[in-house]
């Protein structure tokens, strides 16, 4: 978790979006199939309801190459392999907690090697007051068209290295969490800052 120290030097502007990398779509996985509903997918990514063993979270995979990858999105829900989850323990991330997860591919059902990631550290509200806006006229009358940079009371922040704004779905990281991504290889992922999201 971030010292206090570490909390006042840490920005806005220092924030990044943590996701599955959707310009390397090797692996895809769908939970719908298994009933999952987007509120049920949502109360796991937050750590708010997790699966147990004896009822783990399943999605279909469907393999577009023979590699597999440290992150994977299925439907609304992170599935991590073992090396995201020894990096995170050796290195003492915090903001994290995991859950069962299985995968399952034509007949074959992988286990062991994967894990669910849900994130537990919190922020407060994002602020959609904030932020740079594009304007259009439409009939005489200017209009918002959209808005760059995601914002969030910081002040509400809980220090740890991963998180999720108040009600947000959004996997928030500090530097040093990317850091350790690119450091040790791990595939699946990007990142960017916060303040480039547009809407």
């Amino acid at each position: 978790m971030a010292t206090s120290k570490d909390r006042k030097s840490i920005r806005m502007e220092d924030i990044y979006e943590l996701e599955e990398n959707i310009n390397d779509p090797s692996w895809y996985a769908s939970a719908e199939e298994y009933g999952y509903t987007a509120t049920q997918m949502h109360k796991i990514m937050r750590g708010e309801e997790l699966p147990s063993s004896e009822d783990p979270f399943r999605a279909k995979l469907v393999d577009r190459e023979t590699e597999t990858r440290d992150f994977l999105q299925a439907s609304d829900v992170i599935i991590v392999s073992d090396r995201v989850i020894n990096l995170f323990l050796r290195e003492k991330v915090s903001g994290w907690k995991t859950f069962p997860a299985r995968l399952q591919s034509s007949s074959v059902l992988f286990t062991g090697a994967v894990h669910g990631l849900a994130i537990v550290g919190r922020t407060g509200p994002e602020d959609e007051e904030r932020g740079v806006r594009r304007w259009r006229e439409y009939n005489g009358v200017r209009i918002p068209v959209s808005r760059k940079g995601l914002y969030f009371d910081m002040t509400k922040w809980d220090g740890s290295d991963l998180f999720m704004a108040e009600r947000g779905l959004r996997i928030l990281a500090v530097p040093r969490v990317i850091r350790l991504l690119e450091a040790n290889n791990i595939t699946g992922w990007c990142a960017r800052p916060v303040l480039d999201i547009e809407f």
